[in-house]
């Protein structure tokens, strides 16, 4: 499956007639922004301030790496920064994995086409692989832990029934260890569509641990997770 290449930058009204406005800093195409995005995700994620650096880093990297599509939006909202996301095309296990999101929080209550603008953002991670793949695939899939469960539910996701394991530290378990903890693997069916629930939850496991944070696809608990989905660069 090919690249197909889309928009890197849109514009659209929310319900109360600001201007909200999305660009992909991929590419080298907005240095200015990464580090907006970087100390926007501090706030938001202190307990993963190691993909801080990491945003900035990749910013400045082709977005097409291998079977990956990279994506980190930033979104403006009447020209000021209030959210971002790092969401990823994985043309080869088929999802949308959504790493970070986040939406400053004077303006959650805002809303497009009567959704907060929240749900809104998570959802058009669907849009933006249905451009880079050319077809639907499974759908959007995210790490998150229960409590935040609500949150998802309400737009529309879905747990998938795999005992899933989030290293602690990211991809730099390499050099702090690979501790794990327990946290639900979410999905987003495209269209609302009904699928193969075992399957997807294969796809999302593998486009996490071993495609986000390179882990050891022989070792056990990873191998019992990812299935037949193999390790590839």
């Amino acid at each position: 499956m090919t690249h197909r290449t889309g928009p890197r930058s849109f514009q659209l009204e929310a319900d109360d007639g600001s201007t909200l406005t999305l660009h992909d800093v991929v590419d080298d195409l907005h240095p200015e922004f990464a580090r907006l995005m970087a100390d926007m995700h501090l706030r938001a994620f202190p307990d993963h301030e190691f993909a801080a650096e990491a945003i900035v880093a990749d910013a400045a990297r082709p977005s097409v790496r291998g079977h990956l599509v990279a994506h980190q939006w930033l979104l403006l909202r009447n020209g000021e920064p209030v959210g971002y996301s790092l969401a990823d095309t994985n043309l080869r296990r088929r999802v949308a994995p959504i790493h970070f999101l986040a939406v400053e929080p004077a303006v959650r209550t805002v809303t497009v086409d009567g959704v907060r603008i929240g749900g809104w953002f998570l959802h058009d991670s669907l849009r933006q692989y249905r451009i880079d793949a050319g077809e639907s695939g499974h759908g959007c899939v995210a790490e998150t832990p229960d409590y935040k469960l609500p949150i998802f539910r309400q737009y529309g996701w879905r747990v998938l029934p795999v005992p899933y394991r989030e290293p602690i530290h990211g991809w730099r378990w390499t050099v702090d260890g690979l501790e794990t903890r327990a946290v639900a693997l979410i999905w987003l069916p495209p269209d609302a569509a009904t699928g193969d629930e075992a399957e997807v939850g294969r796809a999302a496991a593998a486009a996490f641990l071993l495609d986000k944070y390179g882990v050891d696809p022989e070792i056990d608990w990873v191998r019992s997770l990812v299935g037949g989905h193999p390790s590839v660069s």
